[in-house]
């Protein structure tokens, strides 16, 4: 450190304007992070998994659109409307060709009591559309906003639209947030740093953390994939240690020259002081942060990358940029402030005193207060997303809730893709859709000739379709075209309905049988879908965190030993953020 203040010392003023024109340019590189960033529904499962293999395996086979799936919900707009009736049928199947799906499961195409409401009133469908994720979203909103009806309100949901509402709306909130907090921020800034020149500099340091992050995060882009929630992570971080190491800096220059030490000085003491702290603080928590890539999650991947990064740009602008910026203020630092003496507010002196004189006291009270906090945590739940984390103005919240209210079977959340290893007959798709539909846990089934799978023996299946075929031809014809969209050469894939909820620990077993219907069928079996990959994204993550805890625990303890020169006070640290991880959850679990 000692070469780096004198260095920084004695060329402030060139190491700070070629800074500034670093990170003038790294802002303008970086700017182009917000067009290089793509959205992903599936950042929060995990990668490499079972269930994520069998997806992307679906996806080669069947396309892309048929794994984004979504509902389209026909509510009657009287209590007299009749799903079964030909208005009813004729006004659905219109309204759906409008979309031009590439593949519809409805009422309508299976004959299925699943599809109508208990009333019988309100009837809902399955679409798959062509096209990319983004296609597919913005045709979705278009329909659902233009279409009319004079015998039912439609609207559409399902995971795929949830999820897309969900990362508009978290988009929206972040955006009110900051333009609420931006001018708390101000006051508490002026507030924290008694003085107007002093309060500026964390929002200088704040922008060009943002900058200099920006441009690191897209340069990891090119080689690892992240996605906009990196931005988030830069922002929030980036302004928050903007002001902790700035406060940090700040102060103890200014008591350095309230010692009586020239500007020159107090910039190399803070150097030597504040600022090593500052990098052993920054590297602890850049480990710690890296730690979180061990997550096969790309959520967390981003998370990791964007606040590495911010953190990381953090100690290089408060390290290298700060001193420089300080020494050329010199005493104008002080200017606008209103409190020259920087005196500790009296409250906190009298409750250090307090403390201090009744040490056993205090520790007892904030043993309560921690185990108050930290209780909640017994009863946290890990849980997936759906419908109800939505707000009500949201079309898959509505969608959801009127599914849960008014239909007995719910979407579907697993997908069986079956590979017979040749083309499947109608009596082997018979036989596979009868023998999920019989595994324990199952309520129903979405699948070609599922509406067959109660016939006694599947081997008289071609004589039944025979006698279709002479008794309605365009009813057999219906039937073998909705066939078709569940199988691909000796491919088939079956949407399960499930009677668990996606959270639901016995959803893992469900899948273990599932698997087993291979001895049943003779094909070979895998399981995908939004559960599954929930499923196993939790296991995922049960099997990362001890290591990443590891890792963290680690860390602290190495560069907090070389920072204090002590073994006792980083296990203190290493109690102490544990402590305030726990109540971070506990609080979480009550809000």
């Amino acid at each position: 450190m000692d070469t780096l203040k004198n260095f920084l010392s004695k060329y402030a003023a060139q190491v700070l304007i070629g800074g500034l024109v670093l990170f003038v340019c790294a802002g303008i590189f970086g700017f182009g992070l917000f067009n290089a960033l793509g959205e992903s529904t599936d950042s929060f499962y995990a990668t490499g998994t079972s269930a994520a293999e069998t997806d992307k395996k679906m996806v080669s086979i069947f396309g892309a659109s048929d794994t984004k799936a979504s509902i389209v919900l026909f509510e009657a707009k009287t209590r007299s409307a009749d799903v079964r009736s030909t208005v009813y049928a004729q006004e659905v199947q219109r309204i759906v060709a409008g979309l031009n799906p590439k593949a519809v499961t409805s009422y309508y195409t299976t004959g299925l009591a699943q599809f109508v409401s208990v009333d019988g009133h309100d009837t809902y469908a399955v679409v798959t559309l062509r096209g990319t994720p983004d296609e597919q979203y913005e045709t979705l909103t278009q329909f659902a906003q233009s279409t009319k009806s004079d015998v039912f309100n439609v609207s559409v949901g399902g995971a795929f639209i949830g999820q897309r509402q969900t990362q508009a709306q978290t988009k929206t909130d972040l955006r009110i947030a900051e333009m609420v907090s931006l001018p708390i921020l101000a006051v508490l800034l002026f507030w924290f740093f008694r003085g107007v020149v002093a309060a500026i500099i964390p929002l200088i340091m704040s922008f060009l953390t943002i900058a200099g992050a920006m441009a690191l995060a897209r340069i990891v882009h090119i080689f690892v994939p992240i996605d906009t929630y990196t931005l988030n992570v830069i922002t929030i971080l980036s302004v928050g240690l903007s002001i902790d190491y700035s406060l940090l800096a700040v102060n103890r220059f200014r008591d350095e020259l309230h010692a009586g030490h020239g500007a020159a000085q107090s910039a190399k003491r803070t150097t030597r002081t504040a600022g090593r702290t500052i990098l052993f603080s920054g590297l602890t928590v850049v480990v710690c942060l890296l730690s979180m890539l061990l997550f096969p999650v790309g959520f967390m991947r981003s998370v990791s990358i964007g606040g590495a990064a911010a953190v990381l740009v953090a100690v290089i602008v408060s390290v290298v940029l700060l001193p420089p910026a300080l020494q050329l203020l010199g005493k104008k630092i002080n200017m606008g402030s209103f409190s020259p003496k920087f005196a500790v507010a009296k409250g906190w002196r009298q409750l250090a005193r307090v403390v201090t004189r009744h040490p056993y006291y205090a520790l007892g009270a904030g043993l309560v207060i921690i185990g108050l906090l930290v209780w909640p945590v017994a009863s946290f739940q890990t849980t997936s997303f759906d419908w109800r984390v939505l707000p009500n103005n949201k079309s898959a919240h509505h969608v959801g809730k009127i599914l849960d209210e008014r239909f007995t079977v719910q979407e579907a959340s697993l997908t069986v893709l079956a590979d017979f290893e040749e083309a499947p007959t109608a009596v082997q798709l018979c036989q596979l859709a009868k023998a999920i539909q019989h595994v324990e846990g199952v309520t129903a089934v979405q699948a070609a000739y599922v509406s067959t799978a109660s016939t006694p023996d599947c081997k008289v299946l071609p004589q039944l379709m025979a006698q279709l075929q002479a008794q309605s031809p365009e009813q057999a014809m219906l039937l073998s075209k909705t066939a078709a969209q569940y199988v691909s050469g000796r491919y088939v894939r079956v949407e399960v309905v499930p009677d668990y909820n996606v959270n639901d620990p016995k959803m893992r077993q469900l899948i273990e049988r599932l698997q087993r219907v291979s001895d049943v069928t003779g094909a070979n079996i895998a399981v995908g879908g939004q559960a599954a990959r929930a499923q196993d994204t939790l296991a995922a993550y049960q099997q990362s965190v001890p290591y990443v805890v590891a890792i963290i625990a680690v860390a602290m303890f190495v560069i907090l030993s070389l920072l204090l020169g002590s073994i006792i006070l980083p296990l203190q640290a290493i109690v102490i953020n544990s402590l305030a991880l726990l109540i971070s959850l506990g609080v979480l679990v009550m809000v």
